[in-house]
């Protein structure tokens, strides 16, 4: 085991970044890079494509070419911090020992490897849908940190009202952005209306809004629907859609609104109720 020593890097990490895909862009300063790949090689979406959704990826390359290497990470969205640590232990030289007056101290020369790739996994369903500020921070052995990465993000995890096992079969696909107790109708769509079906709507709450369109026939549910893009409710609204046609049993749908969550979904048409979050 060398003595433990001081790591001395340069006076920033990567500066410059690619975000075109499988291309490296060197920095300002000789052998800092950083490389931000479109591509996830598990196939599966990444978190730089517009409206992303399920489980995307952050998938990015840095490296610190004859510094004393990429020692940490960490990965925002908003003030949520999504990764923070370091990537690439190298077996445990990647690890500080301690520290002299805020230096990391390391028991060899070159501790952290000098090219690093990153894969984290993010759950967008835990954000609201629409923009988000997605930055990425970088620091070296040396303690030197640099923001790498600043750019806007889109997610979209439209909810799904459950399915009716009996009666009007209707479901209603709708995207939400909350902020505690504030929460913003952005869109709503129908599947499976039937034809001669009629969809009314009410709010019902100590903060409910004043509605533009209150019902329409199927013909003019879209143009209904398309009403309440826009509509803002708080914290224990509730919004009702109810669905009804000749001859059929009705369909109720409420919609709770919930401070800093998604707004929960329920079928009022159910002898026990059934949740959907």
């Amino acid at each position: 085991m060398s003595a433990r020593s001081r790591s001395v890097g340069l006076a920033a990490l990567p500066a410059v970044i690619a975000l075109a895909c499988a291309l490296a862009a060197p920095a300002a300063r000789a052998g800092q890079w950083i490389q931000v790949s479109c591509v996830n090689p598990s196939g599966s979406g990444t978190i730089l494509q517009r409206g992303a959704r399920g489980t995307a990826h952050l998938v990015f390359t840095a490296g610190d070419a004859g510094g004393p290497g990429v020692y940490a990470a960490t990965v925002r969205i908003g003030k949520r911090t999504v990764y923070s640590g370091t990537p690439n232990t190298d077996d445990g030289t990647c690890v500080a020992v301690g520290d002299d007056g805020g230096t990391l101290m390391f028991d060899h020369q070159q501790p952290c490897p000098q090219t690093t790739s990153v894969a984290i996994p993010i759950h967008t369903a835990r954000y609201p849908d629409g923009r988000h500020e997605l930055s990425v921070t970088v620091s070296d052995a040396a303690g030197n940190v640099a923001t790498v990465l600043d750019r806007r993000i889109t997610t979209f995890n439209p909810q799904k009202t459950p399915r009716p096992r009996h009666g009007i079969k209707t479901r209603f696909k709708i995207s939400w952005r909350w902020d505690h107790g504030r929460t913003l109708l952005r869109s709503i769509r129908l599947r499976s209306l039937p034809r001669h079906a009629r969809v009314t709507v009410a709010c019902r709450g100590p903060h409910c809004p004043t509605l533009a369109r209150h019902a329409a026939i199927a013909r003019h549910a879209r143009r209904l629907m398309h009403s309440l893009a826009g509509v803002r409710l708080r914290a224990r609204d509730r919004l009702l859609l109810t669905v009804s046609a000749p001859h059929r049993r009705s369909e109720r749908v409420q919609l709770r609104i919930r401070d800093g969550r998604k707004p929960q979904a329920t079928l009022l048409s159910r002898r026990h109720r059934a949740h959907h979050h």
